[in-house]
This record gives structure tokens, sequence and C-alpha cells, in this order.
């Protein structure tokens, strides 16, 4: 497999001379300060490893959407998590990444952080928000260093499979639902 991610980067010119390759990895504001000092990332509790895309424009869907983390790593370290080929021209050539860890921690040759645009609003809305047991979260995009969904859920703690509701708050200050046709509005 090693062979055929190198091959792949290879073909994209995405593999450096010396056999590595820069890839994005997302996240929220403080765990980047934390990565950056301390020169390592580290695995989610949940998850088997860590997590980086050949896309920086798909990576800032993930994490609070203001902080991405362009990482230099060997290509022998990394195993094909998904690759999107087909699918549409947002994900087009997009391959996504895992890293197994060592102790839950991986050190990658290089980590610099990188300068990201805040996603505009569906027309109407003024900030991002999530419902989440009768309680109304939001943002405006860039506030507190979120600037997405997924950025208020990770932020508050506020569980993925719990009945949330992802929407926005409108002009008049009405939470508005994505799940009420607003599902595919949010500009990326």
């Amino acid at each position: 497999m090693k062979k055929v991610i190198r091959e792949m980067l290879s073909k994209r010119n995405l593999l450096n001379p010396d056999g590595t390759t820069d890839l994005y990895h997302a996240t929220i504001r403080e765990r980047a300060k934390k990565i950056l000092s301390e020169g390592f990332l580290r695995k989610s509790a949940h998850m088997p490893g860590v997590y980086l895309s050949t896309s920086p424009k798909i990576a800032e869907e993930y994490g609070d959407g203001t902080t991405l983390l362009r990482i230099r790593v060997r290509a022998e370290d990394l195993r094909l998590d998904d690759s999107f080929l087909e699918i549409d021209r947002a994900q087009r050539d997009r391959d996504d990444f895992s890293i197994r860890t060592s102790g839950g921690k991986y050190a990658p040759i290089s980590i610099s952080p990188i300068k990201v645009k805040l996603p505009r609003l569906p027309k109407n809305m003024v900030r991002i928000a999530v419902k989440w047991n009768d309680k109304i979260y939001s943002v405006k995009p860039g506030q507190k260093g979120i600037a997405n969904h997924e950025g208020l859920f990770l932020t508050y703690n506020i569980p993925f499979e719990d009945g949330a509701i992802s929407g926005f708050i409108s002009k008049k200050g009405e939470f508005v639902g994505r799940d009420r046709g607003m599902a595919d509005r949010e500009p990326a």
C-alpha cells in the first residue's frame, strides 16, 4: 500500500523529492496552539489515528472552520482513508489519509498555520447556529474562532448524534434549521 500511496501522490505532483508530502489538518484554535507549541498531533479519544487531506478547501469544513494547519509528513506514514475521484467538482482529486499514532501522538516533519477565508452565510442569515436541548448556540463567522457548524459542536461539546439541529439565525433573530430547506445552501 505504501507504494500505491507514493505513486498516487507522485502522479498529482504532491510528493516532494525527499519522500514527504504536505497535507492539511483542520482543528480548533486551542488545539492548534497546543499542536504548534508541542510539535505533534494527538488523536481524538474515539479515533484510531490523526486525519489529513490533500485539499485545504475541504479540510476547512472540519474543525472550527478558521483553523487549518499545513502538515509535512513522510509518505510511508500515510494510510488511505478515502479518495474522491469522480464524486463532484468540489471533491474531485481529493484524498484523505490517516496516520497511526504512537501513544496517541504523531510527530510530523513540520507544522505551519494557514490563513482561512471565512465562509459567507446564506442570504438573510446573520449567524451560524446549533439548537440542542432547547438551547441555541450561535456565533458570527470568525467569532470565538468559529466559522462553521462543526466548530460550534466542538467548542460547546455538543454530541453530533444527540438530536442537535444545525441552522442559522436570520436577520429577524429567528433560528432557521438546515432541515427546513437550508441543507445545501451554506457556501463552503
